[in-house]
């Protein structure tokens, strides 16, 4: 919730003021708002499995590959590469298909996984 909100307030005071890297503050904190999401869905729907690895490194290699691809980008709010989007957006629908094929749903919905 917090890098959420940090990504529009860097929008808004980009959309006031052409600050140089405002932008890409504001891509690499949504992006690491989506990536933490994932995370929770994959930790809810893991239940009592536990991982013996630890997400922060995925998580710091992703924001690196985003900024690799952002640096270069346009200055205007909410311009993002097609490369970003793209992974954005899978990161959103694999969470969503997480979810809706968890055993916790299908519990609730009565449906059989």
């Amino acid at each position: 919730m917090v890098l959420l909100t940090f990504s529009s307030l860097c929008e808004l005071a980009l959309l006031i003021r052409q600050l140089p890297g405002l932008n890409l503050a504001s891509i690499l904190a949504q992006s690491a708002a989506l990536l933490l999401f994932l995370m929770a869905v994959m930790r809810c729907v893991a239940g009592a499995e536990r991982r013996l690895w630890s997400p922060v490194s995925i998580l710091g290699l992703a924001l690196a590959v985003i900024y690799y691809f952002e640096r270069s980008g346009a200055r205007q709010v909410s311009a993002l590469h097609w490369e970003t989007a793209i992974f954005e957006a899978a990161i959103c629908l694999f969470a969503g298909w997480k979810l809706w094929r968890s055993e916790m749903a299908a519990a609730v919905t009565g449906r059989s996984s």
